[in-house]
């Protein structure tokens, strides 16, 4: 009987502890960390905030011209786009220099001297082919032998372009796709389909057949022919806040197929300075648009900081950032309960330790790579 009084007595105790702590738990947990109190994060659609963006790519490969006025043609139009602080991008067909040796010294010009001033180059096959015409397997060995070797010569190979703009078939386009490329572009001729991610859309309808402007003063009459035309199509990117990828053949070079004159070129390269256009090379924009779409932001507290104005941030967009490397423009909006006046980053972004927050925003270029920073707020809460 006393063994069962003992026993009883225990139950008791351990019945009252257990009541209890269901009913202390709930009162000690902490309450999720709310980010929206603090910020909220926007990737902004162009990078530095431009109404727009445009492309000029150059379907032409560097140093295979059988004639030295072709590369001194080529060499001017490079030199005006590097003068102006532009981008400009040419064409690699791998074969041209894997069978021509003496063509390999541009391979160190294009990674040592061009690529560093913005002047890069997209894959165009490793023969210059119809690539729909071939079926899916060949297409795929010429795209994947274009892939490596341009991975070889450390030429960072991201994008495409279709030979004759031969890519409108599915099985070419998934060849594209499987050999690596993150996005592929062709030729269109309906004006109403120059206009790449309009307004609100934030994604290409097809990534691996981007449309691009075909450009050539003395070709079919669907193409643009003229910097009038040109001045046409880049007003209405501005209108549509969108980005445009120009197709240019044989600048300067008049028994080239698709000739272009130099004079209205340098006439081009002015009207897109002159407006609010983001010109940017085809892989970068690429690369920003992928990453902006797969944006978001970490952020937490650190538990010992005084006042709650110290947070650990990681901007993110969970994507192979050996290829997905092109820094985002980034605005930061503030609670206004919070009056930041001053942001401060440990490790410093782009060497700078300290932003200034303007009627509560912030506005950042930041890689989105999962690295940790230390942010302080700092304002008249917390004086």
């Amino acid at each position: 009987m006393k063994k069962e009084s003992v026993l009883l007595a225990l139950l008791s105790v351990f019945s009252v502890v257990c009541i209890q702590c269901s009913l202390k738990t709930p009162q000690e947990s902490s309450p999720p960390f709310d980010s929206s109190d603090v910020l909220q994060a926007t990737a902004i659609k162009w990078y530095n905030g431009h109404k727009a963006a445009v492309s000029i790519t150059y379907d032409i490969g560097l140093g295979t011209g059988s004639h030295p006025f072709t590369q001194s043609m080529i060499d001017s139009a490079i030199q005006e786009v590097i003068r102006r602080d532009l981008r400009m991008d040419f064409e690699m067909v791998t074969d041209y220099y894997f069978l021509n040796p003496e063509r390999r010294i541009w391979l160190d010009i294009i990674k040592d001297e061009l690529m560093p001033n913005g002047i890069h180059v997209f894959g165009h096959g490793h023969k210059h082919i119809n690539h729909d015409q071939v079926g899916y397997d060949w297409a795929f060995e010429s795209f994947s032998l274009c892939y490596s070797l341009m991975q070889q010569w450390d030429l960072n190979p991201k994008v495409y372009a279709y030979p004759q703009s031969a890519g409108h078939k599915a099985e070419t386009q998934q060849a594209n796709r499987d050999a690596g490329f993150i996005a592929a572009r062709g030729g269109v001729f309906d004006r109403n389909a120059f206009y790449i991610c309009t307004d609100a859309v934030r994604e290409p309808e097809n990534w691996y057949y981007l449309p691009s402007v075909p450009v050539a003063a003395n070709e079919r009459p669907d193409y643009v022919r003229s910097h009038s035309e040109i001045v046409e199509i880049l007003d209405n990117a501005i209108d549509r806040g969108s980005w445009v990828i120009l197709m240019y053949h044989m600048i300067g070079l008049p028994n080239g197929w698709g000739y272009y004159p130099f004079e209205e070129f340098i006439e081009d390269l002015e009207s897109i300075i002159e407006r609010d256009f983001w010109c940017g090379n085809f892989d970068d924009v690429t690369v920003y648009i992928k990453e902006r779409n797969a944006f978001s932001v970490n952020l937490s507290e650190i538990s010992d900081a005084e006042q709650n104005n110290k947070y650990w941030i990681s901007f993110t967009d969970s994507l192979d950032n050996l290829i997905y490397n092109h820094p985002l423009t980034v605005e930061l909006s503030f609670n206004p309960d919070r009056q930041v006046e001053q942001v401060h980053f440990s490790p410093p972004i782009n060497s700078k330790g300290v932003y200034a927050v303007t009627d509560g925003k912030l506005r950042l270029n930041v890689l989105p790579d999962e690295r940790k920073y230390q942010m302080e707020l700092r304002g008249r809460r917390n004086e």
